[in-house]
């Protein structure tokens, strides 16, 4: 009897410890939507209540602006703001993947896959240098999968999926 007790303990202790789990697998998803519960357009205040963190504006790439700010405690993904409100999202973290499974280090096949209409550009004009990548659009928003040869090697996403905004690549 003792034993199955003990069976039982782990076992409930294994399905809580998967609760917490999925709850860091939804906010490490870079959506046409946003960054996992932050949508586009999301105040800094309404980032701090639904992804539970400190947002400090005063020390982001422009200090007194939201432009990049620091985030308390680090997310795995950048965000960007636009007069205070979410717009940009920008990883090279692997551990953050798109709804269809997308993450840092996929492959071009694996991005051709899951969004057969993504355009290839190569040689496009980003903030960083000429690059090569996927962009994904849908109702207005991209995705956009920069590639190192065959593989991701980040991963953007924009509330306004405009090339202009695309090439802008704040905080990249």
């Amino acid at each position: 009897m003792r034993s199955r007790g003990h069976v039982v303990l782990v076992t409930v202790l294994v399905m809580l410890s998967g609760v917490g789990n999925a709850s860091a697998a939804e906010t490490a998803r870079i959506t046409f939507e946003g960054y996992g519960r932050a949508h586009w357009g999301a105040t800094t205040a309404r980032i701090e209540r639904v992804l539970h963190v400190t947002v400090d504006c005063s020390r982001g790439a422009v200090p007194g602006v939201c432009l990049c700010p620091d985030i308390r405690p680090r997310l795995p993904a950048t965000l960007a703001f636009s007069r205070d409100r979410l717009a940009t999202v920008f990883t090279t973290d692997a551990a953050v993947r798109t709804p269809r499974g997308i993450q840092v280090g996929s492959t071009r096949r694996d991005v051709r896959s899951a969004y057969p209409r993504a355009r290839l550009v190569v040689n496009g004009g980003l903030t960083s240098g000429l690059s090569t990548f996927l962009v994904a659009r849908h109702r207005g928003r991209a995705l956009v999968f920069v590639l190192d040869g065959q593989r991701v090697r980040s991963i953007m996403a924009f509330a306004d999926g405009s090339e202009q905004s695309i090439q802008s690549e704040i905080c990249a």
